[in-house]
């Protein structure tokens, strides 16, 4: 395991998610909800919610496992699920896709969805169909709200 950290604060996160929105105007496709996976993804969901002027926004969480006496790595647990139809025509939106197993959990759930996450690592990229920056797999992103105020 790598000590190898990608820290990034406020002013580059609010870059990188107008890239992100930049990167859906580009796919021709409007969306007029998104569904935010929590709790990573609620940040990146509002400040892009805001950009594209989308004022619908619901939440989905879900846990996932892969430690020792847990479930297997891959297994999913749903903590909250979304009303039923932000599953199909929604913008879902993560803060970080890193072996893809959210996404992949979803898609099959989902109907003419466009997945975007701000941050992607090589085994997550696959799963996400928009991303704006690419994290070595090895790398930690520490994120704005990761930090304690001193």
């Amino acid at each position: 395991m790598s000590d190898a950290q990608y820290k990034v604060d406020w002013d580059a996160f609010h870059v990188h998610c107008a890239r992100l929105c930049d990167k859906i105007h580009q796919s021709g496709r409007t969306f007029t909800k998104i569904l935010a996976v929590t709790r990573g993804g609620a940040v990146p969901a509002g400040i892009i919610a805001y950009q594209l002027g989308i004022k619908h926004i619901e939440t989905i969480s879900l846990e996932t496992y892969g430690g020792e006496g847990e479930r297997q790595v891959g297994d999913v647990k749903l903590l909250k699920a979304p009303r039923v139809d932000y599953l199909a025509d929604t913008l879902i939106i993560d803060d970080l896709v890193d072996t893809g197993t959210t996404f992949s959990y979803l898609k099959p759930r989902t109907k003419n969805c466009l997945f975007v996450s701000v941050f992607a690592k090589p085994k997550g990229a696959p799963f996400t169909d928009l991303y704006e920056k690419d994290i070595p797999q090895d790398e930690w992103v520490v994120f704005p709200w990761d930090e304690t105020p001193a």
